[in-house]
């Protein structure tokens, strides 16, 4: 009986901190765009889905390598935050993440990009976003 308490504390504990982990320590990422690209040098504007505030943003290129030059996340307030990324992503790799200076409302994101792939025509841009 002298045990028994100390081990419900201690188990109580433990089952508290996966929950505060889980809630608060390790957001989740979240797909918020895609947007599909072509071949050439070119700009689009990708919609944001989701909703909420985020805090980072990351790129993945998928179906094919492409070279991300600039980005500029257009926030609902009016502000927008411009960044030149110029760099190489193979098929699946993902861009370093980018910290949005405090949560974000993020309403659309202009992509500047070169696809590399050639034989398949078109590739994929995501944007992941983390809360």
């Amino acid at each position: 009986m002298k045990f028994l308490k100390p081990l419900l504390f201690i188990s109580a504990i433990v089952l508290l901190s996966f929950t505060t982990m889980e809630s608060g320590g390790f957001q989740q990422w979240s797909l918020i765009g895609e947007k599909k690209v072509s071949f050439l040098v070119d700009k689009d504007v990708m919609q944001v889905t989701g909703g909420g505030n985020y805090s980072q943003i990351k790129f993945k290129a998928k179906d094919g390598p492409v070279h991300l030059l600039n980005v500029s996340v257009h926030l609902e307030n009016g502000d927008k935050i411009d960044v030149a990324i110029n760099q190489k992503f193979a098929n699946g790799s993902e861009s370093p993440v980018i910290d949005l200076p405090g949560s974000r409302n993020i309403k659309k994101i202009e992509l500047w990009y070169e696809m590399k792939s050639f034989s398949k025509g078109k590739g994929r841009v995501q944007v992941w976003g983390k809360k």
